[in-house]
């Protein structure tokens, strides 16, 4: 019964605050990638002459939930495809300067319109169900199911998921220089856990343990996230690269302020649910009382 009611509790909070971010994310942050794209698109004939991709449009890691989708996968996927006939001579250079990073002509992405919205919001959906299982699990094992927990869980998500990775590794849009993928990855990842080890200590720590969190937080960023060679982008047109450094600062400002909606939508209403629809077992005494 008491795990039953967590995965119903965080199904019911996942749903609607998924449904909430990709609503935002459709309205406020697609528009942009969207807008990065056409630049992409334009900056890649050279390229698809010699039958390799360039380094801007290899997998890009935004380090948020509202970038981890199939729809900036299938617009990059449809700008190849839309773009094969319009080549230009590469040089010798160029060539082997970004071999390594062509893509599978054969790979699936969902077709722009109504089919990349749909998995857009599905993937959106299960991620937010995913971290409402996270944020349950832990508010029934510390015991605060409150609207006010809900509330400092959802920032301590915020925290550890968004801003803390954002610190090292900054949102990207379609068309940056990157560092390696794998190298990314596995400093978010190493980030994200240590950020939560350290709010955790912070939280529920007793003594100068408490404060020991403050040096676990700060262990990955001591440590420096992976840095491209080169920072920006490679577009060869200056004007294209000043409207692309444009669509980077309202990206950034986008995405901090739709993930900051998404957490605390998050953790209100995970909190809402384990205290109304699917009511915990370890609250029944203190209601009783």
């Amino acid at each position: 019964m008491f795990f039953r009611n967590i995965v119903f509790a965080a199904v019911a909070a996942g749903l609607l605050a998924g449904i909430i971010l990709g609503i935002l994310q459709h309205f406020q942050v697609t528009p942009i990638i969207l807008g990065a794209e056409v630049y992409e698109v334009a900056d890649e004939p050279s390229s698809l002459a010699s039958g390799v991709a360039p380094s801007s449009t290899e997998a890009h890691d935004h380090n948020n939930p509202a970038h981890h989708t199939p729809e900036n996968i299938s617009g990059h996927f449809k700008a190849l495809k839309q773009n094969t006939d319009a080549s230009t001579p590469a040089t010798d250079a160029h060539i082997q300067e970004h071999q390594g990073h062509s893509h599978d002509p054969e790979a699936w992405g969902p077709e722009d319109g109504a089919e990349r919205t749909f998995f857009t919001f599905l993937s959106t959906i299960l991620m937010a169900i995913g971290f409402a299982l996270v944020i349950i699990s832990g508010m029934s094992l510390s015991g605060a199911n409150s609207i006010k927990a809900g509330f400092l869980w959802g920032l301590a998500g915020y925290a550890a998921f968004f801003l803390a990775p954002s610190l090292g590794l900054p949102p990207e849009i379609p068309g940056m220089e990157a560092a390696a993928l794998e190298g990314r990855q596995s400093w978010w990842l190493l980030a994200v856990t240590f950020t939560a080890l350290g709010l955790g200590l912070l939280a529920f720590g007793k003594g100068t343990l408490r404060w020991g969190g403050l040096l676990v937080v700060a262990i990955p960023h001591i440590l420096g996230a992976p840095q491209p060679e080169m920072h920006g982008f490679a577009h060869p047109d200056a004007n294209t690269i000043a409207a692309l450094e444009a669509l980077v600062d309202q990206f950034v400002m986008i995405t901090t302020l739709v993930n900051g909606v998404f957490w605390i939508c998050l953790g209100l209403l995970c909190a809402i649910t384990i205290n109304t629809l699917f009511k915990l077992p370890n609250e029944e005494p203190s209601s009783a009382a």
